[in-house]
């Protein structure tokens, strides 16, 4: 069971490459949960941040409890362990799963923030969906370095898009 921030900018693409002569844009890390922000320029004030308003998982332990919702709203899951308020797959290790969060307002993610409670090193994939498009597109695949520990906050360097999403796709391989 994973909870998930994802940080973004509202900040034009020029500003988040660092082609201006202002600062670079400084990251602020939210509370673990579900949550999509920015970190944006001081000086232009585009900071945002939100958490996930919905989510739906490939499959999920229970109805309430487990449930891909549990990775939504303000952070209830601050330790490790299997925790009913945190999502859960149907089934421990025997599958690929996908959770999929969805954000009120779109931005341009530019870091994610992966808060792992139980079972840490099972993300695989970090995929936003571009809505122009209407496809998901990768911006981190590889193998989590979190594995072996007991709670864990994963936090891989995302590949730039010029494009802003409100739903985010976690891939879960947790082999046997």
């Amino acid at each position: 069971a994973s909870e998930y921030v994802l940080l973004a900018s509202t900040d034009a693409l020029a500003d988040l490459l660092g082609e201006t002569s202002a600062a670079p844009p400084a990251t602020t890390a939210a509370p673990p949960r579900a949550g999509l922000g920015s970190a944006g320029r001081a000086s232009a004030g585009a900071a945002v941040e939100q958490w996930a308003i919905g989510a739906e998982a490939s499959s999920e332990y229970g109805v309430d409890s487990w449930s891909a919702q549990q990775a939504t709203g303000p952070a209830d899951t601050p330790e490790a362990g299997d925790k009913i308020t945190a999502w859960a797959a149907a089934s421990a290790d025997d599958q690929v799963e996908t959770l999929t969060l969805i954000f009120k307002q779109p931005v341009i993610p530019t870091g994610i923030e992966i808060y792992e409670n139980y079972n840490p090193g099972a993300v695989a994939r970090v995929e936003v969906f571009d809505l122009n498009s209407d496809a998901w597109v990768v911006v981190w695949e590889g193998r989590a370095d979190t594995a072996r520990e007991e709670l864990a906050i994963f936090a891989p360097e995302l590949q730039t898009v010029d494009f802003a999403t409100d739903q985010v796709r976690l891939t879960i391989d947790e082999p046997l």
